[in-house]
């Protein structure tokens, strides 16, 4: 017997997505979107023991109705555990990845775990689970340090030669990995460098120019 498919069946056929950090503040938003698109099952993952305690906003109030309906799930899930990335993967089309924004950059080991191991791990799970495509949240400081201004940067553009942290200096090395592991396997990467990330949500950034303007400092 032959199965016909439709242009309807096609247009409601649903794909899967797993958001690795997606109780973070930029996790929020893009889970918000893929949700408000209706085209996926979102797989939220995150490492906080309270990363599933929502609130009354916007972001999370579909998440509520989008656990509650079946098209989204959670899992905790800590990215220096190869096998826990896997029971979250399997199935998926696209793994969007975040890292924590809250480590403590006096632990380098902690850092270094989540960072690089992290995405090294992220990587394998993708490759073992036949992951068409990874997402990579890096950040635009791998590339800029405020010495001079950045005008149609592509890939060929060098980054600094010592980056102003630790943490971006990991993550510079997790983005080469990311990179690194394109077209490998039939795994396709990209990488993302944001800049200050602020809207809906934010605690950070807004509040700091805020605080600034006060002083005097900023205007």
């Amino acid at each position: 017997m032959v199965v016909k498919t439709t242009a309807n069946d096609v247009a409601t056929e649903k794909r899967t997505c797993v958001v690795l950090g997606g109780r973070g503040f930029l996790g929020r938003s893009l889970v918000a979107r893929l949700l408000q698109l209706g085209g996926w099952i979102v797989r939220v993952a995150d490492s906080s023991s309270h990363s599933l305690l929502t609130d009354p906003s916007v972001s999370d109030s579909l998440l509520s109705n989008a656990l509650c309906s079946g098209q989204a799930s959670f899992c905790h899930v800590d990215v220096r555990d190869t096998s826990q990335i896997i029971i979250v993967t399997k199935g998926a089309d696209v793994v969007f990845y975040m890292e924590p924004t809250d480590l403590d950059i006096r632990d380098f080991y902690n850092c270094y775990m989540i960072i690089v191991q992290g995405a090294k791990n992220v990587i394998n799970a993708c490759r073992e689970c036949k992951v068409r495509r990874l997402v990579y949240n890096s950040s635009a400081d791998i590339v800029f340090d405020g010495s001079r201004d950045i005008l149609d940067g592509d890939l060929s553009f060098i980054c600094p030669g010592k980056f102003k942290d630790m943490l971006i200096d990991l993550k510079f090395q997790a983005e080469g990995l990311i990179r690194l592991a394109n077209n490998i396997d039939g795994l396709l990467t990209c990488v993302l460098r944001p800049s200050n990330v602020f809207g809906p949500g934010d605690t950070r950034f807004v509040p700091l120019l805020v605080n600034l303007a006060k002083a005097g400092l900023a205007k």
